[in-house]
């Protein structure tokens, strides 16, 4: 942006021909101009210079001053005012220069836009003022930081690229802060429980359904899966969050009869109810021969469903039980709940 403006001073007239932002987001402003006196000769030597800037075209209080002794060589100086610790939220600024003793020049300048500044109001990708304060923004590719602070209201985000990402989604390697909700279509959240027990259960009803009880746990790895071990509730898992689950167990069972003819039923259920695709059957033909059951399924479950492992058999000569022959923790069953989508 070029601005030819004459300051008259009782000695020297002043000749800013050009002022330009230094940065993307403003910090400095480069001065160029002329001294001449008042018969028009370019004037040579230093000159004590201030510079202000204000928000009104006359009056008002300064919000920035800067004092320097500037180099003048043929008339022409060159200054760079900085530290300017504002980010230019109103439309026009003006510029005041004392020069000396002088009084400060009237009238102030104007601070307009150079054709850079014109270019940070509008991306690529702004479609444009839908609706009051509601922009659309198709594609941000923030390579460091991306700050919003735009008051009150919503801010949607169409796609963000940041420089550290995988895919189709943004790595965040330190904490994210959100003084609001966060509302998304599709937010990953763990979620996952690992449990086993040591309790060797004799199924003495036949055609009974029974729930595994777990007493025993990781409290790490376990998170937003709820189960307590040490109390009458432990058949119990209560699901935190709403997702795509995988549940997987492993049962081992034992028929003590002489000449075993029993069938095993395992299966999940949902808030009472058997989860389509969880049933697995086994039968025995060997005494006290140890068999496993193992399984696993995929199943989309809501936050405070309820999951238990169930078992049913047709004999009562068929019990949980672990070989109990290796190991701190010799167990009968196990169970793995973890959220994957």
């Amino acid at each position: 942006m070029v601005l030819n403006i004459i300051k008259k001073l009782p000695l020297l007239f002043l000749f800013l021909f050009l002022i330009h932002l230094v940065s993307a987001i403003p910090t400095e402003l480069n001065l160029q101009g002329k001294l001449r006196d008042i018969a028009y000769t370019e004037l040579e030597g230093t000159y004590t210079m201030v510079f202000r800037l204000y928000t009104a075209y006359t009056g008002g209080i300064h919000f920035y001053t800067d004092t320097q002794t500037v180099s003048v060589s043929h008339g022409l100086y060159d200054v760079m005012l900085k530290d300017i610790n504002t980010n230019f939220p109103l439309d026009t600024y003006y510029l005041g220069v004392t020069i000396g003793a002088d009084a400060e020049a009237t009238p102030r300048m104007n601070i307009t836009s150079v054709p850079f500044a014109f270019r940070t109001n509008q991306t690529d990708y702004l479609v444009g003022n839908i609706t009051g304060n509601t922009y659309v923004a198709g594609n941000i590719y923030p390579m460091e930081t991306l700050t919003y602070d735009w008051g009150s209201g919503p801010l949607r985000w169409r796609n963000i690229y940041a420089s550290n990402y995988s895919g189709d989604y943004i790595e965040i390697t330190n904490d994210l802060i959100s003084l609001g909700n966060i509302t998304a279509g599709n937010v990953f959240l763990p979620a996952y429980i690992f449990a086993h027990t040591s309790i060797n259960l004799t199924l003495g009803v036949a055609g009974a359904a029974y729930n595994l009880t777990f007493n025993e746990e990781e409290s790490s790895p376990k998170l937003d899966i709820q189960h307590t071990h040490t109390d009458a509730t432990n058949d119990t898992f209560t699901i935190g969050s709403d997702g795509i689950y995988d549940i997987s167990w492993h049962i081992a069972f034992v028929d003590k009869a002489a000449n075993p003819t029993g069938h095993i039923v395992t299966r999940i259920i949902k808030n009472g109810v058997e989860i389509p695709g969880s049933v697995m059957e086994k039968d025995t033909t060997k005494q006290n021969d140890h068999i496993t059951i193992d399984h696993n399924i995929i199943v989309s479950l809501s936050a405070d469903d309820e999951i238990k492992v169930q078992i049913i058999t047709d004999v009562t000569t068929i019990s949980t039980e672990t070989l109990g022959t290796y190991g701190v923790h010799k167990d009968s069953t196990t169970v793995d709940i973890h959220r994957i989508a």
